[in-house]
């Protein structure tokens, strides 16, 4: 199976059909006011519609929430028809109960290994992602040591994320290999203005990098 992409951090339709464009399989947005990649309901939905009428009816969007009571975000991803709710701040093990039949993925911030003995617990989680610790949630830039998932990723559907670039990712790539990987900074502009030459690049490197461990596997 091929490495999932998801481009994070989408504010506006051209960056999203962007993506699409070159070979993303999900686009996540921000629904945390705080970040300066949010975006309102009302651009969101005006972000999914004029997506899906532009030849991508089934793109599958992400919505990013931070400390949203339960319900709020639940109720939001079906109003919008996102594919799932993205978990990314300081909720208690209780909070993932009350988010009923929506599809979730729990953020892990890793400062260390033990931060990784979470992926043992909330076993309704659709996937996980491991982003690197920082005091802001998400969209930091900062690295995480891709070794340190490699005892996980064959056990769990595991987005990689935090400090990706279309420079370092082939490294990363080649230490582990997980369902997914995830950008944001490493290919803006500016914080919300990707960069669609960067897009292109981190998606042919994802691609290439992919390629290449299937060759190595087949031939060793």
């Amino acid at each position: 199976m091929s490495v999932k992409i998801k481009i994070c951090g989408i504010t506006n339709v051209e960056d999203a059909l962007a993506g699409l464009r070159a070979g993303a399989d999900y686009i996540g947005m921000v629904f945390y006011p705080k970040s300066p990649r949010y975006v309102s309901l009302e651009r969101a939905e005006h972000i999914v519609q004029f997506v899906q009428g532009q030849g991508f009816p089934d793109a599958r969007f992400i919505g990013v929430f931070v400390n949203e009571p339960p319900k709020k975000a639940a109720g939001l991803v079906e109003r919008l028809g996102l594919f799932a709710a993205q978990i990314h701040g300081d909720e208690p093990e209780e909070y993932f109960e009350h988010l009923g039949s929506c599809r979730f993925i729990r953020t892990i911030r890793v400062k260390s290994e033990e931060s990784l003995s979470a992926l043992g617990r909330g076993g309704a989680a659709w996937a996980w992602l491991c982003d690197a610790y920082s005091e802001q949630y998400g969209g930091a830039g900062k690295k995480i040591d891709a070794a340190m998932l490699a005892p996980y990723v064959s056990r769990h559907r595991i987005f990689l994320a935090g400090g990706l670039t279309p420079e370092n990712i082939s490294d990363a790539l080649k230490q582990i290999k997980p369902y997914g990987v995830d950008v944001s900074s490493g290919v803006e502009i500016a914080p919300g203005k990707k960069s669609h030459e960067k897009i292109m690049a981190f998606i042919k490197s994802v691609k290439e990098a992919d390629n290449e461990a299937k060759n190595k596997n087949t031939t060793s």
